[in-house]
Formats: structure tokens, C-alpha cells, sequence
């Protein structure tokens, strides 16, 4: 949108929120990322924006087939990047398995090596 308003279709989460939002614009954002254990606190107000073709179409990714109906914006106000203390790490399951099958074939390729080093000092052993 600009430098100080972000967006997303409004889908069930936000129609919750829908209510609260009417009463009361201010709202926060939390954005989270575990894995290397940073959360950015934006603070500002958001809005729903209902019938405006223009706003959705220049939202949506190209070629997306669902049609939301509805466009929250959050104005940012203010934001900070907090201490990464309290925030426990976590990792997706699929990098996980990724890095234990890579660690898996490395070890693999060690223990092959070493016993062919084995194999090769049996032969050259003078005893």
C-alpha cells in the first residue's frame, strides 16, 4: 500500500476481530521467527476495507484463485525488535529431517573412509 500501511485479505481470523476493530482501531502485530529467535512488535491501527476491487486486486498475487471479499490494513505506528530471551527455539519438521539426513550421509561417507584407511594399514602392517 505505502511505507506505513501493510495488508491481508481478511479471512476468518480477522472476521473475529472484526468487532473488536470497530470499537477500538489500535491493534499490534507480533512477528515471530523461532527458528533464529527474533520478534518485531509492530503497533498501530487497522481497518477493514469492504468492496473495493481496486485495493484486492492490487493485493493478490498474481493468478491467485481464491477472491477475498474483504482487505485488512494496519497503519504502522511503531515497532521494535525485542530480546530474544524469552523466545524458545524451534525449527520446521521438514529442516530437520533435512539436516539429520545430511549429517546421516556424512556420517556414512566417514565410516566408509575409515575403513578403507583400516583396510589399507592391515595390508601395509609389517607385523
Amino acid at each position: 500500500m505505502d511505507n506505513r500501511t501493510c495488508s491481508t485479505e481478511a479471512g476468518l481470523p480477522a472476521s473475529i476481530t472484526q468487532g473488536n476493530l470497530a470499537q477500538n482501531p489500535k491493534a499490534q502485530l507480533f512477528l515471530i521467527d523461532y527458528a533464529r529467535r527474533r520478534r518485531i512488535k509492530i503497533w498501530g491501527t487497522a481497518r477493514v476495507v469492504e468492496g473495493d476491487e481496486a485495493a484486492v486486486n492490487r493485493l493478490m498475487p498474481e493468478g491467485y484463485k481464491a477472491r477475498p471479499e474483504q482487505v485488512l490494513l494496519f497503519s504502522v505506528r511503531a515497532w521494535d525488535v525485542n530480546c530474544p530471551q524469552h523466545i524458545p527455539q524451534r525449527f520446521e519438521a521438514a529442516d530437520v529431517r533435512a539436516a539429520i539426513e545430511s549429517r546421516d550421509r556424512r556420517i556414512a561417507e566417514l565410516e566408509s573412509e575409515i575403513a578403507r584407511l583400516r583396510a589399507c594399514a592391515l595390508r601395509t602392517d609389517p607385523r
